[in-house]
């Protein structure tokens, strides 16, 4: 993990002297999510992200994403007098460090764009189990190899800022005999853009 990080940074940051003139873009940005199978009986929170983006010419760019989104479930089980009987609740979260490729179909006004991301997205969480006699509880942490295509569009506000919306296809893929994660995720934020000489 600590490798892929470090050479991606190298790689991205190598990439600013190619030209004498670049577009860099900086944004931060909310997001929802829609969990597949059997991930959708989860109940999924705002999350939130941070990009950076770098063209590499007025319409291909290449950059960075970090994002944090939170599940949550709790299922109970009620005898006759409608008392909790079983229980089981827990959280999971999702952080994708990943590196992207966009191609914006234009360079001024409203600019659509159609992408993919791919990287290594870190897991960690907690749960437990209670019923009349025996109270447990766990958690776990891992890594898993995902991407995701992405199609959005970015809006001015100004010479400097802009507003964007962009939704993702993410499929995170399982270890030997586990089960792929797939969710839908909906991006909305602000791009701040810096002219480098």
């Amino acid at each position: 993990m600590k490798r892929f990080i470090t050479c991606l940074c190298i790689v991205l940051l190598s990439s600013f002297f190619f030209q004498a003139k670049s577009q860099i873009q900086i944004g931060v940005y909310g997001s929802a999510s829609i969990h597949a199978k059997p991930y959708d009986n989860y109940k999924s929170k705002i999350g939130f992200g941070l990009q950076s983006r770098y063209f590499l010419n007025p319409h291909f760019a290449v950059g960075v994403s970090v994002d944090r989104l939170t599940q949550t479930f709790r299922v109970q089980t009620l005898d006759n007098n409608h008392q909790v009987v079983i229980e089981s609740k827990g959280k999971t979260q999702l952080t994708p460090v990943t590196v992207t490729g966009e191609y914006f179909f234009t360079t001024q006004g409203v600019r659509p764009y159609v992408g993919i991301k791919t990287g290594v997205y870190l897991t960690k969480g907690s749960g437990s189990y209670r019923d009349t006699a025996t109270e447990t509880s766990s958690s776990f942490k891992n890594s898993y190899f995902g991407l995701a295509p992405k199609v959005g569009f970015q809006m001015p506000l100004s010479s400097k800022f802009a507003v964007f919306l962009e939704g993702e296809y993410d499929y995170v893929f399982p270890k030997r005999a586990g089960i792929a994660r797939k969710y839908f995720q909906a991006n909305f934020g602000i791009v701040y853009h810096i002219i480098t000489p």
